[in-house]
């Protein structure tokens, strides 16, 4: 179990690394944050509904 976690690890980085030398590491942060805050946005409103 351990090892596959280490594999899904492994290529979680290259991905995210692949997509910092393509897009530059702050634009990977700046669209992450925002992924986040939509999220949390988003559960936010829900529990509003609720």
């Amino acid at each position: 179990e351990e090892v596959e976690e280490e594999e899904k690890r492994e290529e979680m980085e290259i991905g995210l690394e692949s997509l910092a030398n393509k897009y530059g590491l702050q634009k990977i942060m700046d669209t992450v944050a925002r992924m986040s805050m939509s999220k949390k946005g988003l559960k936010h409103k829900a529990k509003e509904e609720n």
